[in-house]
């Protein structure tokens, strides 16, 4: 997401970006996590999803290594807009190039959304087109050849849980199990009335308690033809959400990154939570009316 945040940026400022891409993996205890200093890349494992992950996203750069040799390079940790003005406006009067080093442009990019609309990739090819779905007929079941559900729409759920973050501020619940089961029994209904073949893949973290994995059997009993995908490849999963028909997001920068790629799915962001831990909307996302997951089906798509 941070990667994402910084190019649109500097799509949106008309400034060089030169993508450098992850060099390592960390961890904090058997999970893999950015934040550990310790990053020497000793496991087999780590280097294969390294691999994977700097082919999730690749950002073209508008600028090579060779053009900035000689630069002054300037590590900047969070990319805030005065700041870079400030910085920026001291290496012009100095008539010094430079090249400007960030972790976050967060700040920015929540402040003014619209930066992402500055990268076309990011914005729908259009924003009023409907979702097609294929309807089942006679002796599809029968047929040869590719089975007909993996040509069905695909509803994607991502239930952030919270339990194995290590920072407080992001380890408790942000939305209740029945804000997602509201969620997907309205989008069902609407794809059963329309007489869709779907799936529905709900992605979340094993739960460390009784009462979590209580709430897993909740949503596998209350949304219907829900496959849980708890604790899958952390890459597969999240290609699988960015190329989903449909999107139902959490507060987490792991899924609206997902959605940022796939501008032309059906993407339902999140209502103002307590925490607005990734608060980028987009115009042509759909956001529930309410904390219950009440969704305005008479407006876009459908």
């Amino acid at each position: 997401m941070r990667m994402l945040e910084i190019y649109a940026v500097a799509n949106s400022l008309g400034i060089g970006y030169l993508h450098r891409p992850i060099t390592c993996v960390g961890h904090i205890g058997d999970l893999v996590h950015y934040r550990e200093s310790a990053c020497n890349l000793t496991r087999e494992a780590d280097l294969r999803l390294l691999s994977k992950i700097r082919r999730m996203i690749t950002l073209p750069s508008t600028v090579t290594e060779e053009q900035v040799h000689g630069w002054e390079q300037r590590y900047v940790s969070e990319f805030n807009w005065w700041k870079f003005v400030a910085l920026a406006g001291e290496a012009q009067r100095a008539r010094r190039p430079t090249l400007f080093i960030t972790e976050f442009a967060t700040s920015v990019a929540h402040a003014f959304p619209g930066v992402f609309a500055s990268v076309p990739a990011f914005r729908p090819s259009n924003p009023e087109a409907r979702l097609v779905c294929q309807q089942p007929s006679a002796g599809d079941g029968m047929a040869p050849g590719k089975p007909w559900l993996l040509n069905a729409l695909r509803l994607a759920i991502h239930f952030r849980r919270g339990d194995i973050a290590t920072n407080s501020r992001w380890s408790h619940r942000m939305f209740p199990p029945t804000y997602y089961i509201n969620l997907a029994q309205q989008i069902t209904q609407v794809l059963d009335e329309a007489r869709c073949d779907y799936s529905v893949e709900v992605y979340c973290e094993a739960p460390s308690s009784e009462a979590g994995r209580a709430e897993l059997q909740q949503l596998q009993q209350a949304i219907p033809h829900a496959v849980l995908q708890v604790s899958q490849d952390m890459v597969w999963s999240w290609q699988q959400m960015a190329t989903a028909d449909v999107l139902v997001m959490s507060n987490s920068a792991f899924s609206i990154s997902a959605a940022l790629l796939n501008p032309n799915a059906f993407n339902v962001f999140f209502p103002g939570a307590q925490v607005h831990q990734s608060r980028v909307e987009l115009r042509h996302w759909h956001t529930p009316l309410d904390r219950n997951g009440t969704l305005s089906m008479g407006r876009g798509r459908s």
